[in-house]
């Protein structure tokens, strides 16, 4: 692997191979090449966070180039770095100046590429204060300009600042073919995972049966063979955004084989599951986890966590999303469903937990008929969720809805007694009451 594909994949592993390639090779290198490696590790230092030691490698890099007479248009890319890595510490007017230095000696796609770069960082530094205001145009601007030179790697070093870029890009309808295939280029993840119109190469839903969609096109699998691949697939979806223990993974698929078959039975499931996404690296295994590609694969488990986060800070603007997310409980009806019990009951309390602080808040805000209608729907997708229904009945008691609140009632100890064979809470039991004494 170059260096190149090892920054652009962010494989560490192979960086400081490459790093440390390049430092044994320095005493042996003519003069005219250490340049070149030096700034190759200084692009490896800025990719990892390190901006310091990459300004101070690159500044070396550019003394090195005024020793050895290297022509200033010959040295923009290594300007071009230098002004990244002062902008990574902040120093915003510093890097404007080092492409101020480059300006004069370069020509053709080379000026224009420098012009997008000081673009590019004023976004940067409009983004990192929160002022969209200003970096909305600066996008547009950067978006039209790299589209127009096919140039893919502006801001190389903030992949979350890039995918904000994009993400206004897409918003806007700026250049969304090329914003989209950078997107996958780069293989950057959204700034929200509940986004839906993010170019996933893969899409697996999980709440409800477990469906998967491969540039558009659900894949059907059947079979006898794919059945351990597809209950990896549904305990990797079922997890989101996490990673899972190889070992606790082995012990829920099989339970019951000897100590040295289970880890070959994994192996072979993994393949088979990666051959059937056919997306390479869609499945990552490492370190004794393995988890779905956050940047390639995009799962609606992911997804309706992360939205039920930003519905705390966001409220009921989130009220839409966070139903159509969780169509259904997890692996409902799915063959793979009775690996889940623990998860599924997990993502159910999320789900009641957020409705009820949602419809609480539509409440304080005197919307108690729009809170109805959001109990209700929830109550759609978990029939039997007692706090659903006690919420429910809140709800139409503040509309003087006394008449429903006894019926919602009645469903909730049918529901409960059905389910479990359980009797309904005191607070829900004092909710009937209410409504019986006002009736």
């Amino acid at each position: 692997m170059d260096v190149r594909t090892a920054l652009r994949e962010r494989d560490v592993v192979a960086q400081d191979r490459a790093y440390a390639q390049i430092e044994r090779l320095r005493p042996l290198l003519r003069p005219g090449l250490l340049p070149r490696g030096l700034y190759r590790q200084a692009q490896m230092l800025a990719y990892r966070g390190r901006a310091l030691e990459a300004v101070e490698k690159l500044e070396l890099v550019l003394d090195l180039c005024e020793d050895l007479q290297v022509p200033e248009r010959d040295r923009g890319v290594y300007h071009e770095m230098h002004a990244y890595a002062l902008a990574a510490l902040g120093r915003d007017d510093e890097a404007q100046a080092a492409l101020d230095r480059i300006r004069p000696f370069q020509t053709g796609a080379q000026l224009q590429i420098v012009e997008l770069t000081a673009v590019s960082l004023r976004a940067l530094a409009a983004l990192r204060r929160g002022d969209r205001a200003a970096a909305r145009p600066l996008c547009h601007e950067l978006l039209r300009g790299a589209a127009g030179l096919l140039w893919l790697r502006f801001l190389p070093m903030f992949p979350d600042v890039q995918a904000q870029v994009l993400a206004i890009g897409l918003d806007d309808g700026v250049e969304r073919e090329f914003a989209e295939r950078m997107i996958r280029d780069r293989r950057l993840r959204p700034p929200a995972l509940d986004r839906s119109d993010w170019p996933w190469p893969l899409r697996v839903h999980a709440l409800g049966t477990l469906v998967v969609v491969r540039d558009g096109v659900e894949l059907k699998a059947g079979g006898k063979a794919q059945r351990k691949p597809l209950e990896l697939l549904a305990l990797l979806a079922a997890a989101g955004a996490r990673a899972l223990d190889v070992e606790r993974t082995i012990d829920l698929l099989w339970p019951s084989l000897d100590a040295n078959a289970p880890r070959a039975s994994f192996d072979m499931a993994l393949s088979r599951l990666r051959k059937l996404l056919d997306l390479p690296d869609a499945v990552q295994l490492a370190d004794g986890r393995v988890s779905l590609h956050p940047a390639l694969v995009w799962t609606d488990v992911a997804a309706f966590e992360a939205c039920a986060d930003e519905a705390e800070r966001a409220g009921p603007a989130k009220v839409d999303r966070l139903l159509a997310l969780y169509a259904a409980p997890l692996l409902q009806g799915d063959p793979a469903a009775p690996l889940v019990t623990d998860r599924r009951r997990q993502l159910a309390l999320r789900f009641e937990r957020a409705v009820v602080d949602l419809g609480g808040q539509l409440l304080t805000q005197g919307d108690a008929a729009r809170a109805c209608r959001l109990y209700q729907q929830a109550l759609e997708r978990e029939l039997n969720a007692e706090p659903l229904y006690r919420a429910l009945m809140a709800a139409q008691l503040a509309l003087g809805e006394r008449a429903e609140a006894l019926p919602t009632f009645e469903r909730c100890r049918a529901g409960l007694a059905a389910s479990g064979g359980v009797a309904p809470g005191a607070a829900t039991l004092a909710l009937a009451q209410q409504a019986r004494v006002q009736s």
